[in-house]
């Protein structure tokens, strides 16, 4: 009978430390997992309006870019469908970016800076595509900062295109019109303003561009001018350790993380320079 408890007890133990582990391992996936494809659904840009309704994306409001129609200087007061099977939708300076649930990325509008893998036209005014063109294949998720995309492709690499004068793709070019890969192994991905961040397999968060706000989080301020060339980091530097999420805010100057163990971190707007536990 001592033998069986014995062996019960064991088996009980053995079974509680299992599920320890395995909560333990479920808890940072689900989070990343959760934070990787919660896919934007909704956005405003260039006073126009883009949502995702039943997998359909629709746009309204000013048609600077001749997206609804021929007329750029008609404003669109009804929804005007653009495209189908689209899962997310990301916007900025004028160019929107749109994925399929076919993991075909494709853009239009605003096309500066290479951000729609395209010359510029040498007619300012005419300095747009409205029929949406496809940028990318093979990906699950990308964003688009000032003048640049990334995204990431299936396999967890993560690939940039546009403009890299602040070295937001790990060099500092004019111009990248070819996808270029920067990283491996990659969960999750933001381009912001002239900064681009990602998250490891390993949960380590990684920034790389401008850092004329202290949002690279490597300890150094910002002169508040993203054109300056000292406050350019070109090489990606980890900021946080165990960090399963984090978001952008104050106009893409300051970065929220939240690590494995709940904490929630705080730097950029050159007000903390490093990650900075928050405070509630």
């Amino acid at each position: 009978m001592k033998k069986v408890l014995a062996s019960v007890l064991t088996l009980i133990v053995i079974t509680l430390m299992l599920s320890s582990c395995s909560n333990s391992d479920l808890s940072v996936n689900e989070e990343s997992f959760e934070v990787k494809y919660s896919f934007q659904s909704e956005i405003e840009n260039y006073d126009a309006e883009y949502q995702i309704v039943d997998n359909t994306l629709f746009g309204k409001g000013q048609n600077s870019f001749k997206v609804f129609g021929d007329d750029d200087s008609q404003y669109y007061n009804e929804w005007v469908e653009i495209a189908s099977n689209v899962v997310h939708v990301d916007a900025c300076s004028g160019t929107v970016i749109y994925l399929t649930d076919a993991g075909q990325l494709y853009g239009f509008g605003l096309c500066d800076g290479g951000v729609l893998q395209s010359e510029d036209s040498e007619d300012p005014y005419e300095n747009f595509i409205s029929k949406p063109v496809l940028l990318f294949e093979d990906c699950k998720y990308a964003s688009i900062g000032t003048r640049f995309v990334v995204s990431i492709k299936n396999d967890d690499t993560l690939w940039f295109w546009g403009e890299s004068l602040n070295g937001q793709s790990r060099e500092i070019k004019e111009k990248i019109l070819e996808p270029k890969q920067i990283a491996a192994d990659v969960r999750y991905a933001e381009a912001f303003g002239y900064t681009t961040a990602w998250i490891d397999k390993d949960n380590s968060l990684y920034l790389c561009g401008d850092n004329s706000f202290g949002q690279i989080g490597n300890g150094e301020s910002g002169c508040g001018f993203p054109t300056m060339f000292e406050d350019i980091v070109t090489n990606p530097y980890c900021a946080l350790k165990n960090c399963v999420s984090f978001n952008i805010t104050d106009n893409s100057t300051t970065i929220i993380a939240k690590t494995i163990d709940g904490k929630e971190y705080e730097w950029g707007n050159n007000n903390h320079t490093i990650p900075t536990v928050k405070t509630k």
